[in-house]
């Protein structure tokens, strides 16, 4: 008989379940490990693409306010009148709205 075999015959039978027990334990934990480093990796990748997304989104709204700034000074130069008195009654109606 081989060593292996002459210690397995001469172990207790309790303690060849318990390393059965252990050994099946151990792979399930392996298993378990793998599958959360899985799921880490896609959960990081979501992440990442909806920070870029959300900075995607960020920079097309400064951009669109920019746009809009741009339209209202060009507005304002070719039109002051019209302008001041877009102004004044929208300053006039915030008043009554603001007295109810």
């Amino acid at each position: 008989m081989d060593q292996k075999a002459k210690a397995e015959a001469s172990t207790p039978p309790d303690e060849r379940v318990t390393d059965r027990a252990a050994r099946s334990a151990h792979e399930t934990i392996d298993r378990v490990a793998e599958h959360a480093r899985s799921t880490e990796d896609r959960l990081r990748d979501s992440a990442s693409h909806a920070g870029e997304r959300a900075r995607a989104a960020a920079e097309q709204v400064r951009e669109r306010g920019h746009e809009y700034g741009d339209d209202i000074q060009r507005f304002v130069a070719a039109r002051p009148l019209a302008a001041l008195g877009i102004a004044f009654a929208a300053g006039w109606l915030i008043s009554r709205l603001g007295r109810r």
